[in-house]
C-alpha cells in the first residue's frame, strides 16, 4: 500500500468516528480474594497513602482544615500557591498570611508555584489514590507542575477500590491516579522521589 492511500485510510477512519460499541464495565467476580476496604476504610486510606509515601492529615472540620493547609505552606516556606478549588475561605486565609495565591486560569505560573493545592474526584481507600478528572478548571499541571501537591477531601469522595470508582467516573480526557509522591526506579534501581512531578503529596481529609 503507497503512502497516499494509507493516509487516505486513516482520514476516511477519523471522519467516520469511532463506532465501535462502548464495552461494559467490569464486574466484581466472587473469586476475587479481597472486595472493598475493610472495616474501616478511613485507617486503610491513610495506611496505604502513608506507605506509598503520601502524608495524611486528618482534619475534624473545614475550617480545620484549611488550618493544615496554612501550616503546611509556611512549614515549607511556601510564597506561591495554584489554588485549584472553590474555597474562598482557603484564599483569604492564605493572602491574609501574605502568600501570593494564583488559579488554574493563569498557566504561567505553574512553572513557579511552590505548592499546588486541589480537591479530589474521588479517594481510593484500598490503594491510598487520589483521583483527579482533568478539566479547564482542575488541569493536569496543577498536580503535577509543582513540587508539592496538596488535596483536601472528605467522606464523601470515599470509595473502597477501584471497582467503585468506574460507576462514578465520568470520562474526562484524562483520569489521574495519584498514589503517592511521584517515583522513578529507572536509574541503577535506586528509588528517587520527585523526579516527574511533586516530591510530596499530602491529603487533607475532613472526618468530623
Amino acid at each position: 500500500m503507497n503512502r497516499d492511500a494509507f493516509l487516505s485510510r486513516i482520514r476516511q477512519a477519523v471522519q467516520a468516528g469511532n463506532t465501535a460499541p462502548t464495552p461494559p464495565l467490569p464486574q466484581r467476580q466472587p473469586s476475587l480474594g479481597y472486595q472493598g476496604a475493610g472495616p474501616d476504610p478511613v485507617s486503610r486510606l491513610r495506611d496505604e497513602l502513608t506507605v506509598a509515601g503520601g502524608v495524611f492529615h486528618r482534619a475534624a472540620s473545614w475550617a480545620d482544615a484549611f488550618a493544615v493547609v496554612l501550616q503546611l505552606v509556611r512549614d515549607r516556606a511556601g510564597r506561591r500557591v495554584i489554588l485549584g478549588l472553590d474555597a474562598p475561605k482557603l484564599e483569604t486565609i492564605l493572602l491574609a498570611a501574605g502568600v501570593e495565591v494564583h488559579h488554574p486560569d493563569e498557566p504561567g505560573t505553574y512553572f513557579d508555584a511552590d505548592i499546588g493545592i486541589t480537591g479530589v474526584d474521588a479517594v481510593i481507600a484500598e490503594t491510598g489514590s487520589i483521583v483527579l478528572h482533568t478539566r479547564p478548571d482542575q488541569p493536569r499541571a496543577l498536580s503535577l507542575l509543582p513540587p508539592i501537591h496538596i488535596a483536601l477531601a472528605d467522606k464523601s469522595k470515599m470509595v473502597a477500590d477501584l471497582f467503585d470508582l468506574f460507576p462514578i467516573a465520568t470520562p474526562p480526557a484524562c483520569v489521574s491516579v495519584i498514589t503517592g509522591p511521584s517515583k522513578t526506579g529507572d536509574i541503577e534501581l535506586k528509588l528517587v522521589t520527585g523526579v516527574h512531578g511533586p516530591g510530596e503529596v499530602h491529603l487533607v481529609f475532613v472526618d468530623p
